[in-house]
């Protein structure tokens, strides 16, 4: 699908924010979430990074090509 906002084919990497505000992307056929927190009111910003190995976008149901090396 073209017009799906996380597996658009046309972009680099594109990127979409979900509903409590972590930034999810496609990146070689991992789902990346990128998480900013604060651990207590004042504390320095904490950032996360957890990935999921999938062979689809979980938006549109596309199978993920593999990356030519």
């Amino acid at each position: 699908m073209e017009n799906c906002s996380l597996c658009n084919t046309g972009q680099k990497q594109s990127t979409v924010y979900d509903s409590i505000g972590r930034i999810v992307s496609i990146v070689d056929r991992n789902l990346v979430f990128v998480e900013n927190y604060r651990e207590y009111a004042g504390g320095m910003l904490q950032t996360q990074q957890s990935s999921l190995a999938i062979s689809f976008c979980p938006m549109c149901g596309r199978v993920l090509e593999q990356e030519e090396e």
